[in-house]
Order: structure tokens, then sequence, then C-alpha cells
């Protein structure tokens, strides 16, 4: 089957483009992620519905360069990175009792079903809904709340949050995308179009570095937060790395922390398989060394470098 030969597209509703199976079609043609279960998010500026999950950030056929660029990815085996996560809080959070998906109504039913154990409900997008504080100009991605459970009654006990980011496009990959659909619906193709996306690592920066901080500080004034985590694509990670420098770590989950989690899409499958999600490492630190970092590193020869750039301008 024929791929683009550099940019390209790795992922298309969960499948390969060029996946032509009975799973992968079925799946481009309901519209449906299959990882939320949901109908897909992920959609152009004419508010067209892509399915695309990941793309490549280079030459087709590096799994390194593999780049998830929607978040609902990461939502493999109905939340599993979130289960984990909580796990990770709560040794004794399992499949049996941690609740996400669904509405507010779905997630009080399952809690309830939990017995006199205790319940962990995750609320976030497509899971009752994304916590909003009042008098903040943003909600909170991910909040998984521990319940006891008495007399058929919840009561909220602690709380942890949780970040979910992948990164976003620029320019597009509609060309690529429209002859990949074309394969699905059953044309030849003698080749597929290199795509011109590119990758907004601007918002690194400018977006969730600050968010991060702003939400974490919230978190570290709530006695109620066990700790703060963020999820994220390996790759995008690397480049927090290189704005923040190196930071001191700690080994502790804590709400004055910052807990990260890195993952990475792992080797391409036979046809009809999705490819499984890899866990790649996890670190933290304290939040207040992640907020001194981002307000004072500077690279080694900034300086240099903006007065070399500023000589040759003209």
């Amino acid at each position: 089957m024929p791929r683009a030969n550099g940019n390209d597209i790795a992922e298309i509703f969960g499948y390969a483009p060029d996946d032509l199976s009975p799973l992968s079609v079925d799946a481009w043609k309901s519209k449906v992620c299959p990882f939320t279960h949901n109908v897909c998010s992920k959609r152009k500026q004419n508010n067209e519905i892509t399915g695309v999950c990941s793309i490549t950030n280079g030459s087709t056929g590096n799994s390194a360069h593999d780049v998830i660029i929607c978040p609902n990815r990461l939502y493999v085996d109905n939340y599993r990175i979130l289960r984990e996560v909580t796990q990770q809080a709560w040794p004794e959070a399992h499949r049996g009792n941690f609740i996400a998906g669904g509405t507010l109504d779905d997630l009080r039913e399952g809690a309830l079903h939990c017995g006199d154990e205790s319940a962990f409900v995750a609320f976030g997008q497509s899971s009752g809904r994304e916590i909003k504080p009042q008098g903040v100009e943003m909600s909170m991605d991910w909040i998984v709340q521990k319940y006891s459970i008495h007399n058929g009654q919840l009561a909220a006990r602690e709380f942890l949050g949780i970040e979910v980011q992948s990164i976003d496009t620029t320019n597009n990959y509609n060309e690529t995308l429209h002859a990949y659909n074309r394969l699905r619906a059953g044309e030849n193709l003698d080749e597929v179009p290199i795509s011109s996306h590119g990758l907004n690592w601007a918002n690194v920066h400018k977006r969730l570095i600050p968010q991060l901080i702003r939400k974490g500080n919230i978190y570290a004034q709530s006695p109620r937060c066990r700790g703060f985590f963020f999820l994220t694509p390996e790759i995008v990670y690397r480049k927090f790395e290189r704005v923040l420098g190196i930071i001191s770590t700690t080994s502790a989950i804590d709400r004055a922390n910052l807990t990260v989690i890195t993952f990475s899409l792992d080797e391409p499958t036979e046809t009809g398989v999705q490819r499984a999600l890899v866990k790649s490492r996890q670190v933290s630190y304290q939040l207040s060394d992640v907020v001194h970092a981002f307000t004072t590193y500077i690279p080694a020869g900034a300086a240099d470098s903006l007065d070399i750039a500023l000589r040759r301008i003209l």
C-alpha cells in the first residue's frame, strides 16, 4: 500500500492510514473514537471529522518520529493511564472500583455499585464534566476523587489532579488525509502526497507550562489534594525539558509536586491491530522548582545568539 514519502499521518481512528482491514474501515465509517467510544473530536476548521490520532514528524516508518496529536489516543483500555495513576495514589484502587466515562448519573450509579468499598471517580471530558473552580478562567483537565460509601451515600474524600496533553499542529495534513480516505473508500492510488503539517512547539512555553503552573498552585493549596500528575507523549515532554533545563527530582507524589509520566507508541503492528501505548518514564519535581526554572532558565549563549540574529537581520 502507498504511504507518503516524508511527513505523514501515522494513525486514523486508531489504525495505520493504509490499513484496509474490516476493523479499520468500520472505525473510519463510524467516525467513533476507538479509545473514548464517542464521536471523534478531532476536526478540521470546517468542522469535518478527521479521525487523526497521530502523525509523523520526519521520515515514514520510524516510530521514534510518530507524535500523538490527540489526547484521546492516551485513553486506550477504558482510561487505563488514569486508572494506573489512581493506583499509585491509592493502592486499593482497581478496575472494579475505578469509575470513568459517561454522564454524572452514570458515574454516581457506578460508584454506588462498589458497595461498601471506596470508589474512585474520574471527572473530565466525556466523563461527567470537567471541573471549573469559580473565579478561575480555566477548567481542570481531570480530577479523580475518592469516595467512601455508607448506607447508599457517597462522601467525597481526597482527590488527584491530572493534566493530559498532546501537541497541536500547524498548517495541515488535509491532502494526505484525503488520499487515505480515498484509499479506504476503495480507490487505487499510485502515491500519497507528503503532508504539510508542522508541530506547534511554541504552545509548550506559551500555554502548556503556564497552565500546569497555575493549576499546580491551586492543587498545592488544597488540603484534600493527594497529588498532581502530568501525562503526555515522551516527544512532547522533551520540549518541556529544553524549556526548563535541568531540575532536581524527588520521589514523592504530593500536592506540592508535579509528577510527569510520558508515553510513546509501540512499533507498528499487522493490519487490523492497534499499536500499544507504552509508558516511557516517570519523574517528579517540586512545583516551586518548575516555577523557578520557567521564569529564570535561559539556555547558554542565548544572549549572544540574539545579538548575532539582530546584526544579520538586514
